[in-house]
């Protein structure tokens, strides 16, 4: 459990430690944005403490349980094969949205830290817009002229695709805003 200021009560995230890795990466390709004391952690958002807590630990025993083959086969037979999934009626009425809160450290004495709130929301279908994620990802590496040019380092992060990526993902309806909340 994680208190943030601006976004409230925080429990363990599923995709946490692929995100993490995947921004601490990202400060690895690009050390000249990110300060070496950079530190990144991720959690999701929760009602309160007790649903937080609870949210934890049915997320240790659901993981525990799949590690279960007779389980596995027994849900294999409930959902959908690799490849199917919801029909196109289903997929209306979702949204995403990400917050974070980022806050650069002031060394002088008597400054205070300027801390923003980030946000993305998108009003549609999380499937569909994973596959508009690889898609526009896809298109902007097929076409750079800086992949293996100025970006090196093997595997890259979305980071490295700049603001062209942000402009195509507005264009299909993705919202990016930020606030500056102390400074």
């Amino acid at each position: 459990m994680h208190y943030v200021p601006d976004i409230g009560v925080g429990t363990t995230c599923v995709c946490e430690a692929c995100d993490t890795a995947i921004v601490h990466r990202t400060s690895s390709l690009m050390p000249q944005l990110f300060n070496p004391k950079f530190r990144f952690w991720e959690s999701m958002k929760t009602r309160n403490t007790l649903t937080g807590v609870a949210f934890h630990f049915a997320l240790i025993v659901t993981a525990f349980v799949l590690l279960l083959s007779p389980v596995r086969w027994m849900l294999s037979r409930y959902f959908y094969p690799p490849g199917e999934g919801l029909q196109e009626d289903a997929k209306s009425g979702f949204s995403v949205e990400y917050r974070g809160i980022a806050t650069a450290k002031q060394d002088q004495p008597g400054k205070k830290n300027i801390r923003v709130l980030g946000s993305f929301r998108y009003d549609g279908c999380p499937y569909k817009l994973t596959g508009i994620f690889l898609a526009e990802a896809a298109r902007i590496l097929a076409r750079s002229k800086n992949v293996g040019q100025t970006i090196k380092g093997g595997y890259l992060t979305p980071a490295s695709l700049e603001d062209e990526y942000v402009e195509n993902l507005e264009k299909i309806g993705a919202q990016f805003k930020y606030t500056v909340l102390e400074h």
